[in-house]
């Protein structure tokens, strides 16, 4: 407010206007002040997204403070559920996204339009959780080797067997890709209950999964090996080279596939099986997604934003104690603090 009234001052030269018709004219050459391009000092435009720039937030010069974030021009608070501790685990099933924790070992429901409320607890589980998706409206996690589903808040566990050695689980519209830890290709199940002949031939024990439409990839366990492979053509995987070590993180979208790595680059695949080196983020990868147009990358202290047609990074958040996984929302980036809570940003 006082930014405006020094802007106001600025403009119609301190005087007070009494008459409502010099009022009007002064106030009709103000120009809106949610995209002023005057500073606090009156400088010239700045280069700022109004939207989403914590610096420049809603207008020039107005400044979100350390807690805060800029979230559709106004200052939010950074922080989801301030209650939430190691938070280990995201999935986003708008308008609701679910965490999984890893003391005490729970998966919590947030309701993202109301984030200071207390969030809900969806299930208590044996073991921290070391997958987590919303598939056709059911939270999916696996726990000691099993894929389990919550039945009802806080309610009871349904598994799909004690330990089938899932390692991994990512959902598309109309299927559940199941990657297994053991010698067993992965499958794509039309039901929580996968099928022997869910199983898709040629792919074998995987750590990581991440599957489109009508791409699936993933990592091979032991060695490490990225494949990928059209399931339209009955997948026969193809090997995806890469340079970096082993790969910790995968996101998928379209025909193309982004790997983190733990010697901390972010690499692309193409789909003429080849990948080439993009960036360094200086800590091992934890988690990676994609839009239309970024790679969101968790990774030690950081989020960071990878542009898919360029490489240019971005430090979008720094001074987190371990990122661990990263989700978007609509406008809205979402990381989880493996020593801390859930926080947000604008996309």
């Amino acid at each position: 407010m006082r930014t405006r009234r020094r802007t106001l001052r600025r403009l119609c030269g301190g005087a007070a206007l009494v008459l409502a018709g010099a009022l009007t004219a002064c106030l009709v050459s103000i120009p809106d002040l949610a995209t002023s391009p005057l500073g606090e000092g009156g400088s010239e435009a700045c280069a700022a997204d109004l939207q989403r720039d914590p610096a420049n937030c809603g207008a020039c010069g107005l400044t979100c403070d350390v807690r805060s974030t800029c979230l559709a021009g106004k200052c939010a608070s950074k922080a989801l559920a301030p209650t939430i501790t190691q938070a280990h685990l995201l999935a986003l099933s708008a308008p609701y996204l679910y965490v999984a924790q890893r003391t005490p070992a729970q998966i919590v429901r947030i309701d993202v339009r109301t984030p200071d409320v207390a969030p809900t607890t969806v299930a208590k589980l044996s073991a921290p959780a070391t997958s987590l998706a919303v598939w056709r409206g059911q939270v999916l996690f696996v726990v000691g080797g099993a894929l389990q589903t919550a039945l009802g808040d806080g309610g009871t566990i349904a598994a799909r067997g004690a330990d089938n050695g899932v390692a991994a689980i990512s959902p598309s519209a109309d299927r559940l890709f199941v990657a297994s830890s053991i010698a067993r290709p992965i499958a794509a199940c039309s039901s929580f209950d996968c099928q022997p002949s869910d199983a898709i031939n040629g792919t074998g024990a995987a750590k990581l999964v991440a599957a489109t439409e009508d791409n699936l990839f993933f990592v091979t366990r032991g060695p490490g090996d990225l494949r990928g492979c059209p399931l339209d053509a009955g997948c026969a995987p193809l090997d995806f080279a890469h340079t970096s070590g082993e790969v910790t993180a995968l996101s998928a979208l379209g025909g193309e596939v982004w790997i983190g790595t733990r010697a901390g680059s972010v690499e692309r695949g193409v789909a003429d099986a080849s990948t080439r080196p993009v960036v360094q983020v200086g800590a091992p990868v934890a988690a990676i997604a994609m839009d239309e147009t970024s790679v969101w990358v968790a990774s030690g202290p950081k989020l960071s934003r990878v542009a898919r047609d360029t490489g240019a990074v971005t430090i979008v958040m720094d001074g987190l104690a371990s990122a661990s996984d990263v989700a978007l929302g609509p406008g809205v980036v979402y990381v989880a603090d493996e020593d801390g809570g859930v926080s947000r940003a604008a996309r």
